[in-house]
C-alpha cells in the first residue's frame, strides 16, 4: 500500500463526512440541541484531522502520478487547487468547531452565532470538497468524463 492508494481511499471520508456533519449540525442548530450540535462539532474537528492526512498523501500521490505515461498534468494541478482549497476551509472549520465545542459547554446556548458560522464554512467546505473530488476522478477515471453520446449503445454491444 502507498501514498497513492491511501489518498484514493481516505479521500471519500471528508466529502462524505462533511454532508453528514452539515446534516446533524443544521439539525442540532434548528433544535436547540446541545448533544447533536456536540456531536457534529465533535466530527467536524476529526475530520479537519484526516483531511491533514488526506492532504499529505495526495502530496505523494502527485509526485507519484506524474512519472505515469497517461496523465494529464492539468487535470492534476486543476485537482491540487481545488483540494487545497478544501484543505484550508476544512481546517478552519474544524478550529471553529472545536471553539465552538468549547464555548457550547461553557456558554451554552449563547455560542449558537458561531455554531451558524461553523455550520456555513462547513457548506462552503462540502462545496469544494465535491468540487474537488470531481477533479480527481477525472484524473484517471474516463468513464466518469465520457460524453453520453460516445456511450454504447444496447445495439451496438449486441452486436
Amino acid at each position: 500500500m502507498n501514498e497513492t492508494y491511501l489518498h484514493l481511499v481516505l479521500t471519500h471520508i471528508p466529502i462524505v463526512g462533511s454532508l453528514i456533519a452539515f446534516l446533524l449540525l443544521f439539525s442540532g442548530w434548528l433544535q436547540k440541541s446541545k448533544d447533536l450540535t456536540s456531536a457534529a462539532l465533535v466530527l467536524l474537528v476529526a475530520i479537519a484531522l484526516i483531511t491533514v492526512a488526506v492532504q499529505y498523501t495526495g502530496e505523494e500521490a502527485e509526485k507519484f502520478t506524474k512519472r505515469l505515461p497517461g496523465f494529464s498534468q492539468e487535470a492534476i494541478h486543476a485537482h491540487e487547487e481545488a483540494g487545497e482549497l478544501a484543505f484550508w476551509l476544512m481546517e478552519f472549520v474544524g478550529i471553529g468547531a472545536a471553539v465552538a465545542l468549547y464555548l457550547l459547554r461553557k456558554i451554552g446556548q449563547r455560542a449558537r452565532m458561531l455554531v451558524l458560522l461553523v455550520l456555513l464554512g462547513n457548506l462552503a467546505a462540502c462545496g469544494v470538497f465535491l468540487y474537488a473530488g470531481k477533479l480527481g476522478g477525472e484524473i484517471r477515471h474516463t468513464e466518469v468524463h465520457v460524453k453520453q453520446s460516445n456511450l454504447p449503445t444496447v445495439e451496438t454491444i449486441s452486436e
